[in-house]
């Protein structure tokens, strides 16, 4: 919840949003390689790799938006490839709130 609310109108701004969901996917990472086999329905290894990968797919889409405002050097190439990371990072997250393990959470 962090990096949502930073603001991202400048480069400061992005550059903490950035980094907020960068940690956050780091927590998730840890979450799942040590607690990944909890019983518990939101500790299942599925919602935890999807919350890690939906704070992944916010940090790069930072990355996108920091470029594509010209506050970094970046080649349109590369932002592409960037973008398109992004959006498998979001529909990973789709794939898991429509199974049966993200059933609960969309209620």
């Amino acid at each position: 919840q962090v990096g949502s609310k930073d603001g991202r109108h400048t480069e400061q701004d992005m550059k903490e949003a950035l980094t907020h969901y960068q940690c956050s996917a780091g927590a998730f990472q840890f979450l799942h390689d040590n607690f990944g086999s909890s019983s518990c329905v939101d500790m299942s290894p599925q919602l935890i790799e999807m919350y890690r990968n939906l704070m992944l797919g916010q940090a790069q889409e930072c990355i996108v938006e920091k470029s594509l405002r010209g506050l970094t050097k970046v080649k349109n190439m590369n932002i592409s490839k960037i973008a398109m990371k992004v959006a498998q990072y979001y529909q990973s997250v789709v794939t898991v709130l429509e199974s049966n393990v993200g059933a609960p959470l969309v209620k």
